[in-house]
C-alpha cells in the first residue's frame, strides 16, 4: 500500500487489499487481464503491478464472481461500467461498448472451440493408437490359434494310421 499511484500496486498488495488468495487473483487476472487493464508483460510476481483503475476493476470482478455472474456477464458488465451508464432516451449501450463486449465474448470462444479441439485430437489420437493395438492383439492370436491347429494336425493320426498302426 505503500506504492504511489503512479507505479500502481504489486501483487501481493492486491491480495492483501482485496483479501483473496493469490491463486484466485492470478485466475482473475489471466480470465479477465484486458478487461481489467493488465498486462502480464513480466513473468515475474514481484515485477507485477496494477493501476489503481484496474485495482478497482478487479475488486468489482471478484464482487461479480462472488454474485455467481458468468464470464459473460462479468465481461459486459465491466464494459457498461467503462463506456458509462445507459442513457435513458436509447435504452441501449454505445456501439463501441457493445463491439468491445462482443469481441471480447467471440476471443473467449475462440480460445474455448481451440481447447475443445485440441482434446478432441488428443482424444482421437488414444483411440486409434488403443485400436491399433487391439487389432495387432487380435492378428497375433489368430497366428496362434493357427500355429496350435496345424502342430495339433500333423500330431494327429489318421483313422487307417490308428487301425493298422505305423
Amino acid at each position: 500500500m505503500s506504492s504511489s499511484p503512479k507505479e500502481g500496486y504489486s501483487f501481493s498488495e492486491v491480495c492483501e487489499i482485496l483479501g483473496t488468495r493469490p491463486a484466485e487473483l492470478r485466475r482473475v487476472l489471466r480470465d479477465f487481464g484486458r478487461e481489467i487493464g493488465y498486462s502480464d508483460s513480466e513473468p515475474e510476481a514481484s515485477s507485477r503491478f496494477l493501476a489503481p483503475e484496474a485495482l478497482e476493476r478487479a475488486r468489482r470482478v471478484l464482487a461479480f464472481k462472488a454474485g455467481g455472474m458468468d464470464y459473460g456477464q462479468i465481461v459486459e458488465r465491466l464494459m457498461l461500467d467503462r463506456s458509462g451508464p445507459l442513457e435513458p432516451s436509447s435504452g441501449s449501450t454505445s456501439e463501441g461498448g457493445a463491439y468491445e463486449v462482443l469481441l471480447s465474448k467471440i476471443e473467449h470462444l475462440e480460445k474455448e472451440v481451440a481447447t475443445s479441439e485440441q482434446r478432441r485430437v488428443e482424444e482421437r489420437d488414444k483411440t486409434l493408437t488403443t485400436l491399433a493395438r487391439t487389432q495387432q492383439e487380435v492378428q497375433r492370436l489368430k497366428n496362434e490359434v493357427a500355429i496350435g491347429r496345424s502342430r495339433a494336425a500333423k500330431r494327429r493320426k489318421s483313422f487307417w494310421e490308428r487301425l493298422f498302426g505305423d
